[in-house]
């Protein structure tokens, strides 16, 4: 948790991402106080593609915070955050990854 937490200390995220985040954050948390309290705990998956994938990634960082687990991988986001925050796998050809071209605006 700490180590994680200090890691993305200097994070920053596209307003427009974090507002549409925020409009699901709660059904995120009720779903990852579900994960947290199985005690079979079995490996969480989460997915999207363009604005699914950039909330996706967001998800799996509260579900990372939450379960105290530090690992995965994202692709076919757009852009939206800066470079201490993901590691941003994608094909060249697909559109959304590099859209918006700054995380602040």
């Amino acid at each position: 948790g700490r180590r994680l937490r200090a890691r993305f200390e200097r994070a920053l995220v596209h307003t427009g991402f974090i507002t549409a985040y925020n409009k699901i954050r709660p059904q995120v948390r009720r779903a990852l106080d579900v994960v947290a309290a199985d005690p079979l705990r079995m490996p969480l998956y989460v997915t999207g593609h363009s604005l699914g994938a950039a909330l996706a990634c967001l998800s799996a960082l509260e579900a990372a915070l939450t379960l105290h687990s530090d690992s995965g991988v994202g692709g076919g986001a757009g852009n939206g955050s800066n470079s201490p925050f993901t590691f941003r796998p994608s094909p060249a050809a697909d559109a959304a990854p590099p859209a918006p071209t700054s995380p602040t605006n």
